[in-house]
């Protein structure tokens, strides 16, 4: 009799403990799809640059278009050109790809000094190429400091993130010491702004345009560190028109 307790026992705490699992890993999985827009893996993707920013001891390509692509906050596109970029442009070709808008990160994004040292872009111009007809442009100005920011806007000072974060790196104050110097980002997006279309939109090239800038404290090389192209998650968060509530263009 007590042997079949026990057996009992340990079936219940079996079955308590498969629950548990389950409840987890649909925790993780909610995470992961509440997203509401995500990043699109390209195929063939080209990069290219009305100039780059050259610099003695680095290789050509350190301030390559190529950079604002990468994934990486801590790498930039910087211009080339004499003064402060006015008028320079970055390129992306692809296979043609359903686009719902761009997530731009402004400036050299992850550390705070490089970010405010160098310019960022103020004033843009985005010009979308289809697969067949007009293309579209679209201008618009971009946030002034956005180092600091999530994707969508909203801020997040390095007092929140090591609150949020401590244990990742075993204290709080660990944390600060460790993150002082950065721009916090978006976990899934890696920070900046969003340019959302009013439609989906099938294109094969994209560029950007500065049309004005915001004056580094140091330096006049304009630089991007990221741009990502978006899709839309319909699943979650239903029709692209009724549930997103951001400015489109």
């Amino acid at each position: 009799l007590y042997s079949g307790k026990k057996i009992k026992g340990g079936c219940i705490m079996k079955k308590i403990g498969i629950v548990l699992l389950l409840m987890a890993l649909s925790g993780i999985m909610l995470h992961a799809d509440m997203v509401d827009f995500s990043e699109i893996t390209l195929t063939n993707p080209g990069y290219g640059a009305s100039s780059v920013l050259k610099e003695k001891n680095k290789p050509d390509d350190y301030y390559g278009p190529g950079k604002a692509f990468d994934g990486d906050s801590a790498t930039s596109w910087c211009e080339g050109r004499n003064g402060d970029g006015i008028g320079e442009y970055i390129t992306l070709t692809m296979d043609p790809v359903k686009i719902y808008g761009l997530a731009v990160l402004n400036g050299f994004g992850k550390f705070r000094h490089l970010y405010y040292q160098n310019n960022r872009v103020k004033d843009f111009r985005l010009t979308l190429y289809p697969v067949s007809g007009k293309e579209k442009v679209i201008t618009g100005t971009f946030g002034k400091d956005l180092c600091g920011r999530e994707l969508a806007g909203g801020k997040l000072t390095i007092e929140e993130f090591c609150s949020d974060y401590s244990e990742e790196y075993q204290s709080y104050d660990k944390c600060l010491a460790l993150k002082k110097d950065e721009c916090i980002m978006n976990d899934y997006d890696r920070g900046g702004q969003r340019i959302l279309l009013k439609k989906p939109m099938t294109v094969k090239k994209i560029r950007l345009d500065i049309l004005s800038v915001y004056k580094g404290k140091k330096y006049s090389d304009t630089c991007i560190a990221g741009i990502m192209v978006l899709d839309y998650n319909l699943g979650d968060f239903g029709t692209y028109d009724q549930n997103n509530k951001e400015k489109k263009y």
